[in-house]
């Protein structure tokens, strides 16, 4: 065998070599697809709102972005629930309640989701970016005697009034009063 035959024939022995390793690479990776999100199992709670003693929650609605809805847990059995995931990662929660519905005063360990740590911004987003799980959305207060026409208020909720607790299942249901 000749100098440059050597030469070339040991070049196209490592140049196959390299294609199969970035083959099996780019194999394992498609098989792997995009890196697994981390997820929480948390209860969401909406703390901060610093209600007057006569005022209570009218209504509520939450919006969510990595946030997968699981159980409803404290919320009075007469309001009206809504909630919808998207196919992205957008979703919301909501609630109202009709004039004669139980008070609201207190949103804690409301619902049961799982949070993912990092999901992709909607499709066409030329630079690939991931967005955290978060939080939006406003609540609508007024006063007892008001809740059928009389003032209310709309809140915005900021990013400090959303709070998550780790937790496997809702809290046990309180005490009924004596």
């Amino acid at each position: 065998m000749k100098r440059a035959e050597r030469v070339f024939a040991q070049k196209s022995w490592i140049w196959r070599l390299l294609r199969c390793a970035g083959l099996a690479i780019c194999v394992a990776l498609a098989q792997a697809g995009p890196a697994a999100a981390e997820i929480r199992r948390v209860l969401l709670s909406v703390d901060g709102l610093n209600l007057p003693a006569m005022e209570s929650i009218r209504a509520f609605h939450l919006d969510t972005w990595g946030v997968e809805f699981l159980a409803v847990c404290r919320v009075p059995p007469s309001w009206e629930l809504k909630s919808e995931k998207f196919e992205d990662p957008a979703g919301y929660f909501e609630g109202r309640s009709e004039a004669h519905g139980e008070p609201f005063r207190r949103m804690s360990d409301m619902y049961l989701v799982d949070v993912y740590d990092y999901q992709p911004l909607p499709k066409g987003d030329p630079r690939g970016e991931y967005h955290p799980a978060s939080f939006a959305g406003w609540v609508t207060v007024g006063l007892a005697q008001q809740f059928g026409g009389g003032a209310r208020h709309k809140r915005v909720l900021k990013a400090s009034n959303f709070r998550l607790r780790d937790a496997s299942h809702c809290p046990d249901a309180p005490p009924a009063p004596p």
